[in-house]
């Protein structure tokens, strides 16, 4: 288990507390599942007080001072002793051993018969540390840990053998993580974790837990070889950069894909371009291309699964995504290395490269090089070479392909290949009668340009139909809402111009009336008797015109009656032009606030009438993308599918990203012949007995 998690934060993730972590994990991955081997069986009070007798002990370092070559499983009943201590004088000096035990042991047996059928399991292990007169002492930096057969998923073929798991992986993980843990606790404390951390997992404790088909056995001690993995290799670096405080500097670079997190949209299409085989990946695979696709120089991805989960299917399908990737950005065709601590897998992944074989293939899938098939060479030892039988040995292959005369063989055969694919291909592009190597490159670059493009554009059509299924109600209901709110903005609109129209016409009829009132009181002073006009100027003529003014201005509604008095015809004047520049200058400021609105009413009828009609725009695009869609998949069956937009996907795999890898391999093919130039240097370089082809 691992006691320390990764820091959560890009500032507590630099290059020392990831290494941190990682030596953690290596130390804890060396935990998983111990094999049973030369283990010893002891009593339940061993388990329980603490210590181990001294036969037991003195058997313990009798395998370990042998080498601890035996593998048999051995059942021992301590015989009865004098005295458990060991001693002193019978011993040499010893030091401690680090042991693994379980308070009881489950095993196998046949329900009928109730025969042990071979199998066992414990429900948990103790690490402990054996110290040579018995004790037994926890282990303080490793704590006690539920078998990983007994967890989902699993890491190997269960079968029906094994009982059914009490917890998945990811559970187990979060509560080993939260449990509080005293790493100086004695014995008795430390099995009381071992039994609170199975019932935390299991939700039973490990007294009650008894699968159907197992019965319980006595405890179990067995000497913990730590250093069986490839952790034993990598832990001492990284304890030796820690301590030196000193990371090299392409390890920084790989770290820092881990101190700064990726943003992985799992809803975009992955984006990939190539395929290799028939079998289109999965949706698990395809968001594991996709995080792949994100990646930035010098970052690494981690990918787990149990076996058969389409591990190798996938670093098929990213390494012919590599090469097609090359291929359309005119890049040199990449060099991809598949290595890894174990064998097996390289050689799945060598023996899965392949071209497929068989009849009614399109001809672009087969290889147009003589005597070959493979798409990998096998870099064997010595002794792997001597079984090469599903494998393109490396040596072989520079031997075949660099061999003299293998251009004269190769390059008619690829041309028969190319016509024929040509010929076969009515969108192959216009070739010449007699077409060249130089001539099938280009031609072969093209095709490749066009179906990337399909692929493309067919990702994008998926990705609308798919969105037209997920969202199609919502834009319908989306269309009438904004139809609606752009009907009530037109009417708002309408309203608002109207009204500032009013009272810009009302603003034009107080204009009016004050360009009247100002002629009406100047034609009744022209009234006035003659006299009264003439000797005006004298007072109290004047007053009494002003008087008579006045009282025809407030009769005709120019003034208020309680305007006045008035001494002058001036100040008549001053008085009727305030009142009405009064009025004026509020409907002024009406009919610019209601221009206002209008205006602005009218702004957001143009924004709802443009959204309107991008939201048409698009679902119509969305509707023809959909309708396209379903003629497309139409009679289309896919068992394996997650639903349709998945069959979709797949079939673009199978049709299109590799058709894109094949071509790029044709065209990778052709490239090499044209390179017949460089042969002569590579041969002056490989050794006189690999210049020919082996099997």
């Amino acid at each position: 288990m691992v006691s320390k998690n990764l820091p959560s934060t890009p500032a507590g993730r630099g290059p020392a507390n990831i290494l941190r972590y990682w030596r953690q994990c290596l130390r804890e991955s060396m935990l998983r599942d111990p094999k049973l081997k030369d283990a010893i069986t002891i009593e339940p009070e061993h388990i329980v007080q603490g210590y181990l007798p001294a036969d037991v002990v003195n058997r313990i370092y009798a395998l370990l001072e042998a080498g601890n070559k035996s593998s048999k499983f051995i059942s021992f009943k301590p015989r009865r002793a004098t005295s458990d201590a060991v001693s002193a004088a019978e011993n040499p000096p010893r030091g401690p051993v680090p042991v693994l035990v379980t308070p009881f042991l489950l095993s196998a047996v046949n329900l009928r018969s109730r025969a042990k059928e071979g199998d066992v399991i414990p429900p948990v292990w103790l690490p402990a540390q054996m110290l040579p007169d018995g004790i037994l002492k926890p282990d303080p930096e490793h704590l006690p840990f539920v078998p990983r057969i007994l967890l989902d998923p699993p890491v190997s073929d269960r079968g029906d053998r094994w009982p059914v798991p009490i917890a998945s992986f990811e559970d187990y993980d979060r509560i080993i993580r939260d449990m509080i843990v005293d790493r100086e606790q004695d014995w008795q404390g430390r099995l009381a974790h071992a039994n609170a951390l199975f019932e935390a997992v299991s939700g039973i404790a490990a007294d009650d837990w008894l699968p159907d088909g197992w019965q319980r056995e006595t405890p179990l001690v067995v000497v913990w070889e730590r250093d069986f993995s490839a952790a034993k290799l990598i832990l001492p670096l990284c304890e030796e950069w820690l301590r030196e405080e000193a990371v090299p500097a392409t390890l920084v670079t790989v770290l820092a894909s881990a101190m700064e997190a990726r943003p992985i949209d799992s809803t975009a299409d992955a984006g990939h371009l190539g395929h290799c085989g028939d079998r289109a990946i999965n949706i698990k695979q395809r968001d594991a291309v996709r995080a792949v696709g994100v990646m930035q120089d010098g970052q690494l991805q981690a990918v787990n699964g149990p076996p058969g989960t389409g591990k190798t299917s996938l670093l098929k399908t990213l390494i012919a995504d590599a090469v097609v990737t090359a291929a359309l950005t005119g890049a040199e065709a990449p060099r991809i290395i598949v290595t890894s601590t174990n064998n097996q897998a390289v050689k799945n992944a060598a023996r899965d490269l392949i071209s497929p074989q068989g009849d009614g293939l399109p001809v672009e899938r087969e290889r147009w090089l003589p005597g070959m098939t493979h798409l990998a060479a096998f870099a064997a030892s010595s002794e792997q070479a001597k079984e090469p039988a599903g494998f393109l040995l490396l040596e072989a292959l520079r031997g075949r392909v660099f061999a003299k005369g293998f251009a004269e063989e190769a390059e008619p055969y690829f041309m028969e290949r190319f016509k024929a694919w040509r010929a076969a291909s009515s969108k192959a592009g216009a070739v010449s009668t007699e077409p060249d190597l130089a001539e099938a490159k280009t031609v072969l670059q093209a095709k490749l340009h066009d179906v990337a493009a399909a692929i493309r554009a067919k990702g994008v059509s998926i990705a609308q139909a798919e969105r037209l299924n997920a969202e199609g109600e919502d834009l319908r209901d989306c269309l009438a809402r904004l139809e609606m709110e752009l009907d009530e903005a037109q009417a708002r609109t309408i309203k608002a111009q109207e009204a500032a129209a009013t009272a810009e016409r009302d603003m034009a009829e107080v204009l009016r009336q004050h360009r009247t009132a100002i002629e009406t009181l100047d034609h009744r002073a022209e009234k006035h008797p003659l006299w009264m006009r003439l000797l005006s100027f004298l007072p109290p003529i004047e007053a009494r015109r002003s008087s008579l003014l006045r009282a025809t201005a407030v009769t005709l509604q120019y003034l208020p009656p309680y305007a006045g008095p008035f001494d002058s015809f001036a100040k008549i004047y001053e008085a009727v032009d305030a009142r009405f520049i009064s009025d004026k200058d509020g409907l002024v400021a009406r009919a610019a606030q209601l221009r206002g609105i209008a205006q602005t009413e009218q702004a957001q009828t143009e924004a709802l009438g443009s959204a309107l009609a991008a939201q048409r725009q698009d679902y119509s695009l969305l509707a023809e993308a959909g309708a396209a869609f379903d003629v497309w998949m139409e009679g289309h069956a896919d068992p394996d599918a997650a639903d349709i937009f998945d069959a979709a996907r797949r079939r673009i795999d199978v049709e299109g990203r590799a058709t894109a890898f094949d071509l790029t391999m044709r065209m990778r093919e052709a490239e090499f012949l044209l390179r017949r130039e460089e042969w002569d240097e590579v041969w002056a370089v490989i050794p006189p007995a690999n210049k020919g082809f082996g099997r």
